[in-house]
């Protein structure tokens, strides 16, 4: 698997600068993860709205589809969760919000461990990977009240 943008760039602490205080309130760290079989897409609840932090790319999402296509599922879910297992033991999320399709999704929830699994906002089965960045914020922030 493979991580770019700010994540890779910077590290997992690229936006510890990013304040989580308004008003006086302390505001969770929330990060959404969109993902498919092989891509999921990492962003940052601000006080703005959402913004991209990051994209992971499994490294067998060019291979054809067929009976290794389960399989592949399966490696990049895991790799996400230990990937997120690491995030988390950086403390550098509060919450996460999963938004993939159905089959994806139990696909990922089952490789998660237990204490990821303790910091789910939300769960939302719908696959939005298809959307250009600028939709995927908007819909985040249509979809996502936290």
């Amino acid at each position: 698997m493979k991580v770019s943008g700010i994540l890779a760039e910077h590290g997992l602490h690229a936006m510890d600068h990013v304040s989580h205080i308004h008003s006086g309130h302390v505001i969770p760290r929330v990060w959404a993860i969109v993902a498919d079989r092989g891509r999921a897409c990492i962003w940052m609840k601000t006080e703005d709205g959402y913004r991209q932090i990051g994209e992971a790319i499994s490294h067998g999402v060019d291979r054809p589809h067929g009976h290794h296509e389960y399989h592949m599922e399966g490696e990049f879910a895991e790799k996400l969760s230990d990937w997120l297992e690491l995030a988390l033991e950086e403390n550098v999320f509060d919450r996460i919000v999963l938004v993939a399709s159905p089959r994806m999704m139990g696909t990922f929830r089952d490789s998660l461990s237990s204490e990821v699994r303790a910091c789910i906002a939300a769960e939302i089965t719908k696959d939005l990977t298809h959307l250009g960045p600028h939709d995927l914020g908007k819909a985040l922030e249509k979809l996502l009240v936290i």
